[in-house]
């Protein structure tokens, strides 16, 4: 029996040049085949470059991209899907409600699609 089937593993690190914070994430995933159905997705490397710009104390802007990289899969030895490459842009606003309390929006378009997103982040 498998004990994991992908493993995730991310590093993010910023700048901050006020009122401007720089910020680049990189993700990957690490997917492990399932030998019972002999599937081996393709493991996975994301990369996205951001940057905020604080209007004051409660309202923050963002524009980022991010590259993401998905490596070739097979079924049962043959090729099931290839390798792709994808990009995307997003730009947000921040809002902080409360000193701990965040919303945010944050519109994301690539090739053909468009997404909106609301985030709402609690820290304890």
């Amino acid at each position: 029996h498998d004990r994991w089937r992908s493993f995730k593993l991310g590093v993010r690190a910023y700048k901050s040049i006020d009122p401007i914070i720089i910020s680049l994430t990189v993700l990957g995933r690490k997917n492990r085949s399932k030998t019972q159905h002999n599937i081996k997705e393709g493991d996975q490397i994301t990369v996205s470059p951001a940057l905020y710009f604080t209007i004051n104390d409660e309202i923050t802007l963002n524009w980022g991209m991010s590259g993401q990289y998905i490596a070739t899969s097979y079924r049962n030895g043959r090729l099931s899907s290839l390798s792709r490459r994808m990009v995307s842009f997003n730009m947000g606003i921040g809002y902080m409600i409360e000193y701990d309390w965040t919303m945010s929006v944050t519109s994301t378009m690539s090739d053909n699609n468009v997404g909106v997103s609301i985030q709402s982040e609690y820290q304890f």
